[in-house]
C-alpha cells in the first residue's frame, strides 16, 4: 500500500489556523491501497452472489491479474499516487458526474425536504423564499470570509473544500468530451436567479448589488469596485473576501422587507405572462434534456444572439437558484416527488445544473434540488443545518424574520426578467426536451416511510450502531420480498484525506446473508437471531472502518480500470469482465444514511439500474425516516411493496431485540467511527458513471 502522506508543500496552500481552511494542509494524502487486499476484499464481496464452481473461476481470475497486468498497473496508479494530494479527484468528478451523457435531472441529482412548518408564524410564498434568501447569503459570507468552523470526525479533521464550490458556480454542457465545473469568483456576481412557471428572473440580494442596480437603472455612472484584491495565496489562506469586515456592501443581505417585496414582484409578473410567452421562456426545461442534446441546444442559442449568451452567464454566475413554485402539494410524500422530479407537468421549472435549487411552495414549505458534481450530499445536509439553525433562531428570538430597513420601492429596481431569442430549431429543442421531460417526470415511483415506533434509542441500549441496525433491515426487506439478497452499496465519506469525496460500503456479506436466512427461517429461536444480526454487523464495520480510511474495493479498482483502458489493454483483464465480480459491483440496491448531527434535512434519490431501489434513511433518537424510489418501467419492483417489506423487517427485528433480558448503558462499540457522515456517491469499476446520482 502507498504512504498516506499528508498533502503539503506546493500541492496545498498555506492555512491561518480558525479559519474553513484550517486543517488543510494538516490532511493525509488520499492512499493507493494494496492490490492484494483489495482483491481479498473483492472476492470476500464476491462469495455471496455466486456458487461454489463460480467463486472458484472468479478465485483464480484475481490471481491471474494479481500476478500479471494488475502488477503493472498498480505500479502506475502508485506513481499517479506519489504526484498528487488526491489520485482520484479529477477522475471521480470527470467519470462520475461530468461525462454521462443521460439527463442529470432524475439520473444524478437528488432532493430533500426542509421541516414542514415554520412554527405558529404562516409564511407567505415570498416571505419563506426571503427568509431562506437572507440566512443563504448569510451563509455564503461566512464561507467568503473563510469564518465557518471546520468539521471534525470523532475529533478527526475533515476536508472542507466541498464547502467552497457551492455559491456561484454551475455545471455548464459541453457537446463534445464531457461538461465542465465553473467556478465564477467575482465578489461582485451577488444576484440570486429565480425560477417560476419556467420564465427565469435575477436580482441582487446584497447591498452593494443594489447600489449597482440602482445606478444602472438611474442611468447613473455605476460605484466603482474599491474591493482590494488578494493574491492568489491570501485567497487560499484567509478566503476571497476574508480581509472584509462582516458588514461590508459586497457580502451584506439585503433586509427580509426588500427580499420579500423582490420575490412577490416576480410571482406577481410570472402570474401576468401569457401562455404562448411562459411556453417561449422555458429554457430551463432543457436542463434536463440528455447531455449531448442540451450542450447542442446550448452552443445553438449561444451562437443566435448575444442576449441569450447573457441570460446563460446570469443564470450560471447566479449565486444560487430559487425555485417557487405555482402548486403547493398536499403532503410530505408529494412534495418529495415534485422535489426530485419536478412540476408534474416537465422538469421545467428548475435549473438541474446549478448547485442546488432552493424550492419555495405557496405554503411556505420549502425543498431542495441538488446537483452532485460540486460536492456530497452530506455536505449540504450540513450547510442547511447551519441556515436552519439560524433561521430558527431568529424566529424563537423575535418570534418571526427580522424584517430590517426597507428600501423605497421606487428606489428598489424590480427584478429583471431573463430574454431569449429562439428561432425554429431552438423551439424544436424546447418541444423535445419538454416532451422528455414529461416522461421523465414520471420515471420514478417514490414513496415514503415515517417510522415513528422506535429510533437509535432502542438500537444503542443493545450496543448496536444504528446505522448497521437499519441497513440489515433493508436487507432483511428486499429477502423478504424478493426472495433473494443482492448487491447493496451504502456510502462512505472520505473526507479525512484532501478532497477526499466517497467509498462504497458493499453491503451484502456472507453474514448479513445469513442473518436474513434467520429471520425468515421459523424453527430459529429470537437469540440465534440477534446473534446471526450482531455477526452481520461486525462485518458491516470492518468495512466501513476500511472505507472510511481509503481502503474500500471500488474506487481502488475504478483507477486500475481506468489506467487499463489508458494504457490501452487488449483484451481487457478478465478481473474487469468476470461475471461474478459484475454481478457483485451491480448495485440493485443503492442506500445511503444522510443523518447528519443537527440537519433536518431529509432526501432520497432514484434507483441506479430500472429493477432496482434507490433508499435514503434518516435515523433519529425515536424515529426513522426513509425514502424508497423504483422505476415505474420494471414490473419486478416496487417501491410501495419495499415500504411494506422494511416496515414489518423492523417491527421483527424491534421483538428480537425486546425478546432479549440484557439491556445495556452507554453509546454501541464503536459507534463513533462506524456512524461517521457518509457521502452521497457510490460506484465501481465501469460502472463508476452509473453511481453518481448516489
Amino acid at each position: 500500500m502507498a504512504a498516506a502522506a499528508s498533502a503539503t508543500s506546493a500541492d496545498v496552500p498555506a492555512v491561518a489556523p480558525g479559519t474553513l481552511y484550517a486543517h488543510q494542509r494538516d490532511l493525509a494524502t488520499l492512499p493507493v491501497p494494496s492490490l492484494e487486499q483489495t482483491l481479498e476484499k473483492l472476492l470476500r464481496s464476491v462469495k455471496p452472489h455466486v456458487t461454489d464452481e463460480e467463486y472458484q473461476h472468479t478465485e483464480a481470475v484475481c490471481r491471474e491479474f494479481e500476478a500479471g497486468a494488475g502488477k503493472g498497473l498498480q505500479e502506475l496508479l502508485e506513481e499517479r499516487g506519489a504526484s498528487m494530494p488526491n489520485w482520484l479527484e479529477e477522475w471521480w468528478e470527470q467519470f462520475a458526474y461530468l461525462r454521462p451523457r443521460y439527463p442529470a435531472a432524475v439520473n444524478i441529482n437528488w432532493f430533500g425536504l426542509l421541516p414542514g412548518t415554520w412554527g405558529a408564524r404562516q409564511m407567505t410564498q415570498a416571505g419563506a423564499a426571503a427568509a431562506l434568501t437572507r440566512h443563504i447569503v448569510g451563509f455564503r459570507q461566512n464561507v467568503l470570509r473563510g469564518t465557518v468552523e471546520p468539521e471534525t470526525m470523532a475529533g478527526r479533521k475533515l476536508c472542507m473544500n466541498q464547502w467552497t464550490r457551492m455559491f456561484n458556480t454551475c455545471k455548464v454542457p459541453v457537446d463534445e468530451g464531457y461538461d465542465e465545473f465553473a467556478t465564477y469568483e467575482d465578489l461582485q456576481l451577488d444576484s440570486v436567479a429565480v425560477v417560476c412557471d419556467g420564465a427565469v428572473f435575477c436580482f441582487p440580494v446584497t447591498v452593494a448589488g443594489l447600489e449597482r442596480a440602482a445606478a444602472e437603472a438611474a442611468g447613473r455612472p455605476v460605484p466603482a469596485d474599491t474591493t482590494p484584491r488578494l493574491s492568489e495565496e491570501d485567497v487560499e489562506v484567509r478566503g476571497p473576501a476574508g480581509h472584509l469586515p462582516e458588514d461590508h456592501p459586497c457580502l451584506a443581505s439585503l433586509s427580509f422587507a426588500d427580499l420579500e417585496l423582490q420575490f412577490t414582484r416576480v410571482i406577481e409578473a410570472s402570474s401576468v405572462l401569457f401562455e404562448l410567452q411562459r411556453r417561449g421562456e422555458h429554457v430551463s426545461v432543457l436542463t434536463s434534456e440528455e447531455r449531448g442534446r442540451w450542450a447542442q441546444a446550448f452552443d445553438h442559442l449561444v451562437s443566435l444572439d448575444p442576449c441569450n449568451k447573457a441570460s446563460f452567464d446570469a443564470v450560471q454566475r447566479a449565486i444560487f437558484v430559487m425555485v417557487l413554485e405555482k402548486e403547493s402539494k398536499p403532503d410530505l410524500e408529494a412534495r418529495a416527488q415534485s422535489a426530485l422530479l419536478g412540476t408534474g407537468i416537465d422538469c421545467r421549472n428548475r435549473w438541474f445544473d446549478k448547485p442546488f435549487n432552493m424550492i419555495v411552495y405557496p405554503d411556505g414549505k420549502g425543498a431542495v434540488n441538488g446537483e452532485h458534481a460540486w460536492a456530497d450530499a452530506m455536505v449540504m445536509a450540513s450547510v442547511f443545518g447551519h441556515i436552519l439553525d439560524g433561521i430558527d433562531r431568529e424566529f424563537r428570538a423575535h418570534g418571526g424574520p427580522i424584517r430590517g430597513a426597507s428600501t423605497p420601492p421606487e428606489a428598489l429596481p424590480p427584478p429583471r426578467q431573463l430574454k431569449w431569442k429562439l428561432d425554429t430549431p431552438a423551439v424544436q429543442a424546447l418541444e423535445l426536451a419538454s416532451a422528455n421531460g414529461y416522461q421523465l417526470a414520471r420515471s420514478i415511483d417514490l414513496r415514503l416511510l415515517l417510522w415513528p415506533h422506535f429510533g437509535k434509542g432502542l438500537m444503542k441500549r443493545h450496543r448496536l450502531v444504528p446505522d448497521f441496525f437499519v441497513q440489515m433491515a433493508i436487507q432483511l426487506a428486499y429477502r423478504r420480498l424478493h426472495g433473494r439478497c443482492v448487491a447493496t452499496y451504502e456510502t462512505a465519506h472520505t473526507r479525512l484525506f484532501y478532497h477526499g469525496r466517497t467509498e462504497t460500503i458493499r453491503v451484502c456479506s456472507t453474514e448479513s446473508v445469513a442473518f436474513c436466512e434467520a429471520m425468515l427461517d421459523e424453527d430459529a429461536t429470537d437469540g440465534a437471531r440477534f446473534e446471526a444480526l450482531k455477526a452481520a454487523i461486525q462485518a458491516h464495520l470492518a468495512f466501513t472502518r476500511d472505507c472510511l480510511m481509503g481502503q474500500g474495493i471500488d474506487r481502488h479498482m475504478m483507477g486500475l480500470y481506468i489506467l487499463a483502458n489508458m494504457q490501452g489493454l487488449d483484451p481487457m483483464p478478465s478481473v474487469f469482465t468476470d461475471r461474478g465480480i459484475k454481478t457483485a459491483g451491480r448495485y440493485t440496491l443503492s442506500t445511503s444514511n444522510i443523518s447528519m448531527k443537527g440537519s433536518p434535512l431529509f432526501g432520497g434519490f432514484s434507483p441506479m439500474y430500472e429493477d432496482g431501489y434507490g433508499v435514503c434513511y434518516g435515523i433519529q433518537e425515536e424515529s426513522l425516516k426513509f425514502s424508497i424510489a423504483a422505476n415505474k418501467s420494471c414490473k419486478d419492483t416496487s417501491a410501495s411493496d419495499l415500504r411494506e417489506s422494511l416496515a414489518r423487517s423492523l417491527l421483527d427485528m424491534q421483538r428480537v431485540l425486546l425478546s432479549r433480558n440484557t439491556i445495556y448503558l452507554g453509546a454501541p462499540a464503536s459507534a463513533d467511527a462506524a456512524s461517521a457522515p457518509k457521502g452521497e456517491s457510490g460506484g465501481a469499476t465501469a460502472d463508476a458513471e452509473r453511481t453518481s446520482k448516489l
